[in-house]
């Protein structure tokens, strides 16, 4: 009877081996392309001939796989401003100075044609002082003839009031891990445009029995200044931000000046002043 028994097992297991064979195939196909071809310790082709290294990564590759149709990478911000507007106000001071320094706020209105694309229209005011620099030249101030222009320095102008408006790209954004529950989230941008700035100047006097730079009168005016800036928010709530902006207006002096002091070199006086701004902004 136990005889019997054994020969029935042996037949069974005879009949179920060819199957069993072929399945363990099938899987060791499944898991690694070539895997189930592959005698132990074999090498697939793209790790012959190659380091240890280059052996272990062979080993522990992984097939790629397509991404669904039609989901892109990367999309949507975190934060969204597409159609809605952005009101920031901030501190604006000079930078990279020559002759006179500047201090003062200003007012941003930013509306978002989409995640891109913006304009920007603004306003403020910028108190101007001389500097060190100027105070040295005040014996030379004094010796400059308005009407010849002769012994008169470049860039005595001052801003004071400006308005002017940007058009601004945003083609950056990103995420900065500081630590591994601290992201700050930022969107670059970069703009240019124009508008009119207040304009005031420096004539040296010596009438009060000191000899100091004051403000002329006869230089005060208006002048149109084209504009370039570049700048990052950060991200502090879903719609407050910190805004760092820098910016240079170019406009034009009251008056010309001379060239090495020589009538014949007589120039336009251009002024560049570079300016950086830190300010919050709140997305409506």
């Amino acid at each position: 009877m136990i005889r019997m028994h054994v020969v029935t097992l042996a037949a069974l297991g005879l009949m179920a081996a060819p199957a069993l064979a072929q399945e363990g195939e099938e899987l060791g196909a499944n898991w690694g392309g070539e895997g189930g071809k592959m005698e132990a310790g074999e090498v697939g082709e793209a790790g012959k001939g190659q380091s240890g290294r280059a052996v272990y990564d062979d080993l522990l590759r992984v097939d790629d796989r397509e991404p669904p149709a039609g989901t892109p990478v990367v999309w949507a911000r975190l934060f969204p401003v597409s159609e809605r507007f952005e009101v920031s106000l901030g501190y604006e001071m000079s930078v990279i100075d020559k002759y006179a320094t500047h201090q003062g706020g200003k007012l941003n209105l930013i509306y978002h044609f989409n995640e891109l694309l913006a304009a920007n229209f603004f306003g403020g005011y910028l108190y101007g002082k001389a500097n060190g620099l100027l105070m040295a030249t005040l014996n030379e101030g004094t010796r400059c003839d308005p009407v010849s222009y002769k012994n008169c320095l470049p860039d005595t102008n001052v801003m004071s009031w400006m308005a002017g408006a940007d058009f601004i790209a945003e083609p950056f954004y990103g995420k900065l891990n500081l630590v591994s529950e601290l992201a700050l989230n930022f969107d670059i941008f970069i703009g240019a445009g124009g508008g009119v700035t207040g304009r005031q100047g420096f004539t040296a006097d010596s009438g009060s029995g000191v000899q100091q730079w004051v403000r002329d009168p006869a230089r005060a005016g208006v002048s149109p200044f084209v504009s370039a800036m570049a700048g990052v928010r950060i991200w502090l709530w879903d719609n407050l931000s910190l805004r760092v902006e820098a910016r240079d207006y170019t406009w034009m002096g009251d008056r010309p000046y001379l060239e090495l002091n020589q009538p014949s070199l007589q120039q336009d006086d251009i002024i560049n002043t570079w300016t950086l701004m830190f300010g919050l902004g709140a997305t409506l």
